[in-house]
């Protein structure tokens, strides 16, 4: 795949000065867990703590992941689980981790508002056309007769993101190396929807998150999975709490950051409003025990 912004990471953190940079705790998330601890953190420094200084960078889940296992950053908010050889990594690298709950994001097609054919796609249809085998269509046409033999533009994330391993396995492929290559890929999602709103033949793949906050600019499609028609986003505020589309947001932490006090207050702050919050971040919060559990087990770390 090429990427179209050969961006690795992006920060969006609040700076004050260069010694308290060296102190201070660097969190990464992928869009919406992204979204989400930016505005934990505003809210607590807002509420709280104004002097609270830390920097939250938007990077794949893959990447945060490994800085994590590293020691690198104080967590990762992912959009999938660990997996075994990351564990082990961390394992080796001696660095101790909690897994918690975060919130549930969602996988959202889009097209350009111009675009009058797409009413509805299917997922055979959006796997033919990112499949990456010889029949790769070219066309809208390739892919629906009944649509214009107008050149079709795919935009979409990185395969270093969750989001696209999410689209994979929804499509049914065992991977996200299976989609093709030829695809405008990036790790900044809005980049996706810049694209997406600019070109009437383009389709392209977003986070429920980068979706809300574009959808004057961009039209969402909903996707039939065996007939069945789902994620029907008009008017809807957040994400579904399931379905093939969904998928979970965990937080990954350093266990010895989270001892630290100021940051052990941030997160107690950010599970005591992740449900205002999730929804400013336009992700969908998960029930309040999950929240409460989570606070237990923070308040709980020694």
């Amino acid at each position: 795949m090429r990427n179209f912004l050969p961006l690795a990471s992006v920060a969006i953190g609040l700076l004050f000065s260069a010694p308290a940079a060296a102190q201070a705790p660097r969190l990464e998330g992928e869009a919406g867990g992204a979204r989400l601890l930016r505005l934990a953190l505003d809210d607590f420094r807002s509420a709280k703590k104004p002097a609270f200084w830390s920097v939250i960078d938007v990077d794949s889940a893959s990447s945060a992941l490994a800085k994590l296992c590293r020691g690198e950053i104080a967590g990762g908010a992912v959009g999938r689980s660990m997996t075994a050889a990351e564990s082990s990594a961390c394992e080796k690298a001696k660095v101790s981790h909690i897994d918690l709950p975060l919130a549930i994001d969602a996988v959202v097609v889009v097209v350009n508002p111009r675009n009058t054919w797409a009413k509805e796609i299917s997922a055979s249809q959006l796997r033919r056309a990112w499949a990456d085998d010889r029949t790769r269509p070219r066309s809208w046409s390739e892919i629906d007769a009944d649509w214009p033999a107008a050149a079709l533009k795919l935009y979409g994330p990185t395969i270093k993101l969750a989001l696209a391993e999410k689209y994979a396995a929804a499509l049914g492929f065992p991977d996200s190396t299976a989609l093709r290559r030829d695809v405008s890929t990036t790790e900044v999602l809005s980049l996706v929807a810049d694209a997406v709103a600019r070109d009437q033949n383009a389709l392209g793949v977003l986070d429920w998150g980068t979706y809300s906050a574009n959808r004057q600019r961009v039209r969402a499609v909903p996707v039939a999975f065996d007939g069945e028609r789902v994620q029907s986003v008009k008017g809807a505020p957040k994400p579904p709490a399931e379905g093939p589309l969904s998928y979970p947001l965990r937080l990954y932490l350093n266990a010895t950051a989270v001892r630290e006090p100021a940051i052990k207050e941030f997160l107690l702050h950010l599970f005591a409003n992740a449900e205002r919050l999730s929804a400013a971040a336009g992700v969908r919060a998960l029930p309040a025990s999950d929240y409460q559990q989570a606070a237990a087990r923070i308040k709980g770390m020694p």
